[in-house]
């Protein structure tokens, strides 16, 4: 299925997604396989096969940045102005819940019921309910923060501006920062392998490695001196790395790393591992790749908006018919 898929997905002719469309932010997964594509302006697009898609409005006034799902029901987004918008029906209704903040929020990340969130000034927001109530954690810093990744509900990591990481072992109740000497460049994603072996990667190539847990890092020599934005891991030991419009490789687990040639109408923002395969994803596409597959796949925004534009006059239908 996958094989023919990411076919079907490269030969479909690339197009320049329209700035007023859809700017695509971030996307989400999960275990079941279905994937999230959030748009800034507000728009989202859901999909259990790459192929169909179906569209949702969330009912935001500010821009979006970051989407988060617990399971197929439960998902979280957030965005400017301390924004944060909660579903329980798997993205078809959201309701928007208090922050307590008006700082930007740019990152949500969770493990089980519980939800962190993070952004401008320092902000960490923590929800031990699937994101209905919240309440600020002191992290006792005021540089924002771009990335919050949690183990499970006990162990998480932030990273951030001017080599900001800290690291929490009770659920975020106390968050200790982590000293990293020489370490300036602003780190944008955080994500661990296991209980011991993370990574942390940023821009100008920074790329961080631990191998205890978070309590020391060690800085790497990566391949190239692009701004890292993202980290995904997929079953088999291959790691992937966002880095600009071209991607970092690792084929032992992460211990070491190359550069991959790709061809990417734009820069990766987000790479985000599913069951069948690994997407990557920028400012007007998606593409696809799986173990078996030398290429990776492509499909731009506007197409994934005229599939899901097909699909809803069908919805509507289905639904109308279900109401006799």
């Amino acid at each position: 299925m996958v094989p023919l898929l990411l076919a079907l997905i490269a030969g479909m002719r690339p197009q320049a997604a329209s700035p007023g469309s859809c700017w695509l932010r971030d996307a989400a997964s999960t275990d079941s396989g279905v994937v999230f594509l959030l748009c800034e302006q507000g728009s989202l697009f859901k999909s259990r096969d790459l192929m169909e898609w179906e569209a949702v409005r969330i009912p935001a006034s500010d821009r979006l940045r970051a989407i988060h799902f617990l399971d197929e029901r439960h998902g979280i987004v957030v965005g400017d102005s301390g924004l944060l918008m909660v579903t329980s029906d798997g993205g078809k209704n959201w309701e928007k819940r208090p922050s307590g903040t008006r700082e930007s929020l740019t990152t949500v990340h969770g493990a089980g019921r519980k939800v962190w969130a993070g952004g401008h000034g320092g902000v960490i927001l923590h929800s031990d309910d699937a994101g209905l109530t919240w309440q600020l954690q002191p992290a006792f810093t005021t540089g924002t923060i771009e990335s919050v990744y949690f183990l499970d509900e006990n162990r998480g990591w932030a990273v951030g501006w001017a080599g900001l990481l800290l690291r929490t072992t009770d659920g975020g109740r106390f968050w200790d920062s982590v000293r990293l000497p020489g370490v300036w460049e602003t780190l944008s994603c955080v994500r661990f392998r296991d209980a011991r072996n993370g990574w942390a990667v940023g821009m100008f190539g920074a790329m961080l490695r631990t191998r205890d847990g978070g309590s020391t890092w060690q800085r790497l020599d990566a391949p190239v001196k692009s701004w890292l934005t993202s980290i995904a891991f997929v079953p088999g030991g291959t790691a992937w790395i966002a880095a600009d419009y071209q991607l970092l490789r690792s084929d032992d687990d992460g211990e070491t790393w190359r550069e991959v040639a790709v061809e990417m109408p734009a820069a990766v923002i987000r790479l985000l591992a599913t069951r069948n395969a690994v997407l990557a994803a920028g400012p007007g596409f998606v593409a696809a790749h799986s173990g078996s597959q030398s290429a990776w796949g492509r499909l731009d925004i506007e197409e994934i908006m005229r599939r899901a534009a097909r699909l809803a006059p069908q919805a509507a239908v289905s639904a109308a018919g279900g109401r006799r």
